[in-house]
């Protein structure tokens, strides 16, 4: 068969000679990079993610415990009885008692750890006796992955100190 001018002779049509359509999908290769920058723009954009909410999480302890040693204190004077204030690091909860009455109940992060310098007999505890004064003064160290505060409790005044680190 001779083409004459790009005709066949037989069926009068032109013959074509170009590449077939390419489908209209993505290869393999395109969705692996696309997936692969994705990724690397995630694994980025985490830690700073993970630092805003532990950070959150810490301000938002410590503020709610000042409020709550502010009331066993004022709760100390009103009723000239004993309260407490103590953390359970294990469990992630602080309580607060008047007596041995468990008044109220207040859980935690658990990417936040606790410690203190409160020994035995009574670990991680505050107590105030009738008058409102605080028994012992101490140190809790609230710290997380990024960062810690520490809260001073002063033995003369009663007065929570909140230092950074």
């Amino acid at each position: 068969m001779a083409m004459n001018g790009g005709r066949n002779r037989l069926t009068g049509f032109r013959a074509s000679f170009s590449m077939p359509a390419p489908d209209a999908g993505f290869t393999l290769v395109e969705v692996t990079i696309c997936l692969l920058i994705l990724l690397v723009l995630f694994s980025l954009g985490l830690p700073t993610v993970e630092y805003s909410l532990e950070r959150r999480a810490l301000e938002d302890l410590v503020s709610q415990y000042l409020a709550d040693y502010m009331y066993a204190q004022s709760l100390a004077i009103a009723q000239s009885t004993f309260t407490s204030i103590q953390f359970a690091p294990d469990s992630h909860v602080y309580t607060i008692r008047r007596g041995q009455t468990v008044l109220k109940r207040v859980s935690y992060d658990t990417r936040i750890r606790v410690g203190s310098n409160y020994g035995m007999p009574r670990p991680h505890e505050v107590r105030f006796d009738s008058r409102g004064y605080v028994q012992a003064g101490g140190e809790f160290f609230l710290s997380g992955k990024y960062q810690s505060k520490r809260l001073i409790i002063q033995v003369t005044s009663g007065r929570i100190r909140v230092e950074d680190g």
